[in-house]
């Protein structure tokens, strides 16, 4: 079918609607392309209300806000290519009113008027310090880089990435000589890369390299691509574990210096995490006791650490040890208090919340509902400010529902682009009662 490009929707997608129309959503497309669009059999939105899913066959006229992608990975119109992104061939400008307006459609539903929610710091290019290769082995060769979108396909990387920092893609020849080596055609390895004050922290996760028989080739390669850690897991189903340390995979959060748990959940971006930093601190810097719900490892709480006492509560033991452990070392462990609860089905409620004077609040993808509600509805009169923090605006804007009904007000909005050129986007919402 043909159709003209009338919207974006919240995963980057253009809208196409057609003379009968129907509508679909198709990937690479922008608003006023004219396009060809063949819709997927049995894809997102087939047989159910809602737009379908469709794959772009031919671009028929570009549109206004169409630029040339600057990656060469970046896949043409209806063609393959790297999925590490999706929105190169949108304009800049059109391209940040797109992502502001994500925040902006969402905090609307919790009555946010748009004029509170700002244009959002955009990360640098090549500055991700985190990232999740594939490696695979095929029939002609080894191929290291990220999978095409909705496709098994690798597309194989070169220096020409603008989005990861150069330590990341420094591995990818050692890493591609790995593969030749451990790998039969058809097998594949997961990758993730975390560039650290000590150098890279790898993980491998895959069958071919958890067997000790392996672990020779193993260390050679640390040892050519200069790692600081090496972990395996067989699969994405069980924790990593460290085949080899060379030097300590450091990261600092303000005085303390911790030691993330191999594969533990970081800030892709260091810039955009010190922004995050920096904002979440001047909103809670007169609080003496703070409480950080979902701590993780102390990213946003560790820089107060001087000047409030903390407590940090996520369900993730290992990285509450690294968070404890890192404050012990810089000599503040008195100051830190960490506790293991699954904070989803345990909210803290009522007497659990007396005593501090500010929050953080930083769930995952699927928000933090029960403790939202909780904090709405028994938060204690000390308890002044609090910083939500969300990588989905949709469930944040719900979670704001609960607190605004329960006497928490916008204090203000923060937005940070740290996946360049895709639909993920960071926001803070600080708030006061």
């Amino acid at each position: 079918m043909e159709g003209r490009i009338i919207g974006l929707g919240r995963g980057g997608d253009g809208l196409v609607e057609s003379a009968d129309g129907r509508r679909l959503f198709a990937a690479g497309t922008v608003p006023g392309d004219r396009v060809r669009v063949r819709p997927q059999a049995g894809g997102p939105g087939s047989g159910k209300e809602g737009p379908v899913a469709a794959d772009l066959t031919e671009l028929l006229e570009a549109g206004a806000e169409r630029v040339a992608a600057p990656c060469p990975h970046f896949p043409p119109p209806g063609g393959q290519g790297c999925g590490g992104c999706q929105m190169q061939m949108l304009a800049w400008p059109a391209y940040l009113d797109w992502k502001a307006g994500l925040a902006r459609d969402a905090l609307a539903r919790a009555g946010v008027p748009p004029e509170q929610v700002p244009a959002p710091v955009v990360a640098p290019e090549r500055s991700r310090r985190r990232a999740g290769f594939a490696l695979l082995r095929q029939p002609d060769g080894v191929r290291i880089g990220f999978r095409g979108r909705r496709s098994h396909r690798v597309e194989d990387l070169s220096d020409a990435c603008l989005v990861c920092a150069p330590e990341l893609l420094a591995v990818l020849p050692p890493l591609r000589a790995l593969g030749a080596e451990l790998l039969r055609p058809g097998q594949a390895l997961a990758v993730q890369a975390t560039a650290t004050e000590g150098g890279l922290d790898l993980v491998l996760r895959g069958a071919a390299v958890t067997p000790p028989d392996v672990w020779p080739q193993l260390v050679d390669f640390a040892e050519t691509a200069d790692l600081a850690r090496l972990s395996t897991a067989a699969d994405d189903r069980r924790p990593a574990e460290p085949v080899l340390l060379r030097r300590t995979p450091l990261l600092r959060f303000g005085p303390v210096p911790v030691v993330p748990a191999p594969g533990g959940f970081l800030q892709a971006v260091a810039a955009i995490e010190a922004r995050m930093q920096a904002d979440v601190a001047g909103w809670l810097d007169r609080a003496s006791r703070i409480l950080d719900l979902y701590a993780g490892c102390g990213t946003l709480s560790l820089p107060l650490v001087d000047a409030a006492t903390i407590h940090a509560v996520d369900g993730d033991k290992t990285a509450l040890a690294a968070l404890q452990a890192g404050a012990d070392a810089a000599g503040r462990g008195g100051r830190v208090g960490v506790q293991a609860r699954d904070l989803a089905r345990f909210p803290l409620v009522g007497p659990d919340l007396a005593g501090y004077d500010a929050a953080i609040l930083d769930p995952p993808r699927q928000g933090a509902a029960e403790q939202a509600a909780a904090l709405a509805s028994a938060a204690p009169a000390g308890l002044r400010r609090l910083a939500a923090v969300s990588c989905n605006p949709v469930t944040l804007a719900r979670d704001l529902e609960r607190l605004f009904a329960g006497g928490w007000r916008l204090g203000a909005v923060r937005l940070y682009d740290q996946f360049l050129w895709t639909p993920h986007l960071e926001v803070v919402a600080l708030l006061e009662r």
